[in-house]
């Protein structure tokens, strides 16, 4: 942006360019219905916001170094739109996708740039009052750009993720009688917003994770007691829908509610042919949380599973005398806490 003002500065005081002319074209003036087109992405929206406010602070930067005041054109000429200065696009109207802040711009840009063609080459000014209003306009420039910066690309709350991954913990904590119990274990979990792939609804994703639950069976021989330790495996896949619940500068929560497939199986460590193996279905609910920011693009969530089987109990073959078949029924509940990071978003 300097090496601009610096040009600009250079083309009035040591060349030959006539500055008569916008140094970019004036912005064809689209009618509204053109204008509402935009409204359907919010990408091609704020590009299309950038490009309008950006040529209108060239022209505006164009006209103070010839000695106009570009805000004071501004407000005789769009005074009736009740449009009085350049200033960057707020936050909401980035968000708001409104066809009338385009609207807005274009006119800004439409009228900076016709002044600048009926000044023609009546005022070309010093060099001092050049540099004076470079190191103004300068800083002035990386301010209104760098807020605009701040308002769109720190803002996600309305992006749609596409591709995230979370790590979990995890732990059953249905019932697994008096001789099945449950530790904490570790999983990942991997999400993919299938609209990009085939048109679904944008809040509609594919899942997948795994899980390392750390099963332990217990026997009480009567004179003494002993354990297994089982190395078990657990996955699943499936689709959910995520429900923004509610939406603020500083919190963005709300549900992911989601089924699926899931397989399983595992063994007793150091225990030749203790084994289990269980398929069935999954419904999750989950409450998540995080800060709208693009910088931080991570969610907390706190998870309930449920997992069943219509016709296949969960049965630990332990290969143990008096509890060869330990069986702790065909439904059972589990609750996972993670920390998701949403690693690649869009704003369509």
């Amino acid at each position: 942006m300097r090496f601009l003002i610096v040009f600009l500065m250079f083309v009035v005081t040591g060349t030959a360019i006539s500055f008569s002319q916008p140094m970019v074209p004036i912005p064809e003036q689209l009618t509204k219905s053109q204008l509402e087109v935009y409204e359907d992405s919010q990408e091609l929206f704020t590009l299309k916001l950038l490009d309008l406010y950006n040529t209108s602070v060239i022209y505006h930067t164009q006209l103070s170094l010839i000695g106009d005041d570009p805000d004071q054109v501004i407000e005789d000429k769009l005074a009736a739109q009740r449009i009085t200065k350049l200033s960057p696009p707020t936050n909401d109207e980035v968000r708001d996708q409104d066809y009338r802040t385009l609207q807005k711009y274009q006119y800004i840009a439409k009228v900076l740039g016709e002044r600048i063609i009926s000044l023609g080459q009546s005022s070309r000014p010093t060099w001092e009052d050049n540099v004076k209003r470079v190191k103004y306009l300068d800083s002035l420039y990386d301010t209104n750009l760098t807020l605009l910066q701040q308002q769109y690309m720190n803002d996600c709350r309305d992006m749609t993720t596409i591709v995230s991954v979370a790590a979990t913990g995890n732990v059953f904590i249905s019932n697994g009688g008096d001789n099945v119990r449950n530790d904490p274990g570790l999983g990942v979990k991997g999400t993919v917003n299938i609209n990009r792939l085939f048109g679904f609804w944008p809040s509609v994703d594919f899942w997948y994770e795994y899980q390392a639950p750390n099963f332990y069976t217990q026997y009480d021989m009567g004179e003494f007691e002993f354990k297994d330790k089982w190395n078990a495996d657990i996955h699943a896949v499936g689709l959910g829908v995520k429900l923004p619940v509610g939406v603020s500068d500083k919190l963005v929560h709300g549900l992911n509610l989601s089924a699926g497939y899931f397989w399983s199986e595992g063994y007793a460590i150091n225990r030749p042919y203790g084994s289990f193996v269980w398929e069935g279905f999954n419904a999750n609910i989950e409450y998540f949380f995080g800060v709208p920011s693009c910088r931080f693009p991570f969610e907390l969530y706190f998870d309930f599973s449920l997992y069943s089987s219509f016709n296949k109990n969960l049965v630990f073959l332990t290969n143990v005398p008096r509890y060869d078949n330990l069986d702790i029924g065909n439904t059972h509940l589990a609750f996972s806490v993670g920390i998701r990071y949403n690693f690649l978003r869009s704003a369509f």
